[in-house]
C-alpha cells in the first residue's frame, strides 16, 4: 500500500497518534506525514504510506491556511485552550483596532516560537523543557504569511475568529499571542484548524476514525504528484535505472528540473533530477 491520506485530525489526538493509528490500519511498515498539528488543533493531516514517505519532501506544502479563533485579555503558557493562564486582566480591543493590525503581521513576520513547541534546544524538545518548568530562549525566526483577515468579532467576550495562510514553520499559537501584545493585551488561540497544505484540502479529507483498509481512501502517488512533469519509461530505461544510471529525455532543462517516472501502470519507479541538457539522474528509484 503505497500512497497519500488526507486525514481529518480531531482536537486531543497528537498527529504521531493518527500517523500510527493509519500505519496498523493499512498494515504498512512506513508512515509518515508532512507537517505536524498539535494535539489542540484538528484539520488536514497529509499522511504518507509505505514507499510514498520517500517522496515527502519533494510535496508542495505551502501554502497552509488555518483557522483559527483569538480569545484577547488572556494569555496561556502554552499559547492555547489547553495551557495554565499566565496573564489575564487585559484590555479588550475593539474590532477596528484589530483589523487594523492585521497588516503588520502580513508579509515577512520574525516570530518566536511557542515554549511549548517541537523546537530542540540544545538537543531536546523545547515542550519537554517547558513541562519541567526549566529557563530557557528561543530562538526568533522569520517566517512569511501570505494574507490574514478578521472574520468576526465578538467584542463583548474578546473572542476573535481569523483566517490565514503562511508559510511552513509558522505558529498560529505565537501570531495570537503576538497580536495580543501589539494591541496592549494578552492572547491566546482558543481553537486551530488546519484547511489547507498546498494542493490538499481538508473538505477531501476523511476523519481519523473513519480510516477502513479498503484502498478507496488512498491516494495513488501519481494522483497526489501531479504538479510535477512525469513520463512513462521504457523497460529499458527501468533497467538503466533500477542500476542507478542517468538516462537522457526529450524534455528541456527549464521546463523540468524535477522528474517523476513511472511504469506503464503508473507505479513510480523513480525521481529524477536533471544534471544537463535531457540528461536526468534518479535522485530516488523505487524499483529494484
Amino acid at each position: 500500500m503505497n500512497g497519500f491520506l488526507l486525514v481529518d485530525k480531531p482536537c486531543g489526538l497528537s498527529s504521531f497518534a493518527v500517523v500510527k493509528h493509519a500505519k496498523s490500519t493499512f498494515g504498512v511498515a512506513r508512515a509518515g506525514h508532512c507537517g505536524t498539528l498539535d494535539p489542540q488543533a484538528s484539520g488536514l493531516l497529509v499522511i504518507a504510506l509505505g514507499k510514498a514517505t520517500r517522496i515527502l519532501p519533494y510535496l508542495t506544502t505551502d501554502p497552509k491556511a488555518y483557522s483559527f479563533d483569538v480569545q484577547f485579555g488572556t494569555e496561556t503558557d502554552t499559547l492555547d485552550a489547553a495551557g495554565e493562564t499566565i496573564k489575564h486582566g487585559g484590555r479588550l480591543p475593539t474590532e477596528s483596532e484589530i483589523a487594523e493590525s492585521l497588516s503588520r503581521f502580513t508579509g515577512a513576520v520574525e516570530q518566536t516560537p511557542p515554549r511549548f513547541s517541537a523546537v530542540k534546544v540544545s538537543g531536546q524538545r523545547a515542550y519537554k523543557l517547558a513541562r519541567q518548568n526549566k529557563q530557557f530562549k528561543l530562538t526568533p525566526r522569520t517566517v512569511d504569511i501570505f494574507s490574514i483577515s478578521l472574520d468576526s468579532y465578538h467584542a463583548d467576550r474578546g473572542l476573535a475568529a481569523l483566517t490565514a495562510t503562511c508559510s511552513k514553520g509558522t505558529y498560529i499559537r505565537s501570531l495570537a499571542r503576538d497580536m495580543g501584545a501589539a494591541l496592549g493585551t494578552y492572547g491566546y488561540c482558543a481553537s486551530i484548524r488546519r484547511t489547507r497544505i498546498g494542493n490538499f484540502d481538508v473538505k477531501d479529507a476523511i476523519a481519523s476514525d473513519n480510516l477502513h483498509n479498503d484502498g478507496s481512501t488512498v491516494i495513488p502517488v501519481h494522483q497526489a504528484c501531479a504538479e510535477f512533469t512525469s513520463i512513462r519509461l521504457t523497460p529499458e530505461q527501468q533497467q538503466a535505472l533500477a542500476f542507478g544510471r542517468d538516462i537522457s529525455l526529450d524534455i528541456e532543462q527549464d521546463n523540468a528540473h524535477t522528474v517523476f517516472a513511472y511504469d506503464d501502470r503508473n507505479n513510480l519507479v523513480a525521481v529524477l533530477k536533471s544534471q544537463a541538457a535531457q540528461v536526468f539522474h534518479p535522485e530516488r528509484v523505487f524499483t529494484t
